[in-house]
């Protein structure tokens, strides 16, 4: 097996995403502060929060 390092961004900095919308206003340098040093991490998460809630508003959330 490979033991590759796992790296966990601080529950802080994933807290930034708590009760966020869909938007264009959700991206990094906009409503998310980047992760010093880690700017990979901070774009992969951010563009998988935006897949998710992609997912949510057309596949579960009620239409009006």
């Amino acid at each position: 097996t490979c033991a590759l390092p796992i790296y966990l961004p601080a529950e802080r900095w994933l807290g930034q995403f708590a009760g966020k919308t869909l938007g264009p206003d959700l991206q990094l340098r906009r409503d998310i502060h980047g992760i010093a040093g880690s700017t990979l991490t901070s774009r992969a998460v951010t563009s998988g929060v935006r897949r998710v809630l992609a997912f949510f508003q057309v596949l579960i959330q009620e239409k009006p």
